[in-house]
């Protein structure tokens, strides 16, 4: 699609200016319905150094409009059915299932839905934004696609658990580094790889029974490997042995559980799989550097 023919789609629209701070215009013609949209329950007030403000999956139809003048944030969604239509500067694209969209901040764009469509998107902030753009980090092509599509949106479904959670400052934490994980990978995904089906099952499983008594011989054989040929595949995709991995989640998910204040620490131990709450304070030590009762009295979870 070229300029003229972008500027013909939209010369009918009258869009409505909805926002206007600065140099900030967002301008809307709304034919869309959201299929889901979360906001932080908790922003943290700039604590950290990435944050994602928004994030929402919309069914759109034909005539549906966003235009955006200099906007603080970064715009990175992805097209699951449909196709839509972008403008960033002199250039204009045309976005189809599958492909990613990535309009950077402080720029000026527009997006359209010639026809219907759904898409992701998510909206993300921070002052280390404009640091990794001066540094030339957000270089990416407005519009480009994906060897591995199904990255991306489990990237989606990922953000949208933490942002239910985001009032615990782990969680933000969390949010911060997916959200820079994200820009690594739309920076170089050629280097990216996909884990491979077994590892995928493994980390599936320590995902969901982590409060489990785990061997890792038992998973092993549960996926279809031995236990050696998992512990190889873990270091080489994951850098960590399965142990060490599922240590990880029981610590993380521990921290949560003291940040709510809800349970004692002997109940934590218990729910993140440890018998024995004296092992599971030594673990959480190691791991975090300060005890179970030093983290709930905000010695780091605060910081």
């Amino acid at each position: 699609m070229d300029l003229s023919e972008f500027r013909s789609l939209v010369s009918s629209l009258n869009p409505k200016c909805y926002h206007r701070v600065g140099r900030e215009r967002y301008y809307t013609v709304e034919r869309h319905c959201f299929l889901r949209y979360r906001h932080p329950v908790e922003s943290g007030d700039g604590e950290m150094f990435l944050q994602c403000i928004l994030s929402c999956r919309t069914r759109s139809w034909t005539g549906d409009y966003h235009r955006r003048e200099h906007p603080p944030f970064l715009n990175v969604g992805m097209v699951h059915s449909g196709e839509t239509a972008i403008r960033c500067g002199e250039s204009c694209f045309i976005a189809k299932a599958g492909d990613v969209f990535f309009l950077a901040p402080d720029t000026e764009y527009e997006v359209l839905t010639p026809s219907r469509s759904e898409r992701s998107a998510v909206l993300i902030s921070g002052p280390l934004l404009r640091a990794i753009a001066a540094e030339g980090g957000l270089l990416c092509p407005p519009v480009f696609s994906l060897a591995v599509p199904s990255v991306l949106e489990r990237w989606f479904e990922r953000m949208d658990v933490l942002l239910e959670e985001s009032f615990q400052v782990s969680v933000r934490r969390e949010i911060s580094v997916l959200c820079f994980e994200l820009l690594q990978y739309l920076r170089s995904p050629e280097r990216m790889r996909t884990l491979p089906d077994v590892v995928n099952s493994a980390v599936e499983k320590f995902g969901r029974e982590y409060g489990k008594a785990l061997a890792v011989e038992d998973v092993a054989e549960e996926v279809g490997v031995s236990a050696s040929t998992l512990t190889r595949l873990f270091r080489r995709y994951l850098g960590k042995t399965p142990h060490q991995y599922l240590i990880g989640i029981r610590m993380r998910q521990a921290a949560r559980m003291l940040e709510q204040h809800s349970f004692s620490v002997k109940e934590i131990a218990e729910r993140v799989g440890y018998g024995n709450s004296l092992n599971f304070s030594t673990e959480f030590r190691k791991f975090f550097g300060a005890s179970p009762k030093k983290w709930r009295g905000g010695g780091l979870s605060g910081e």
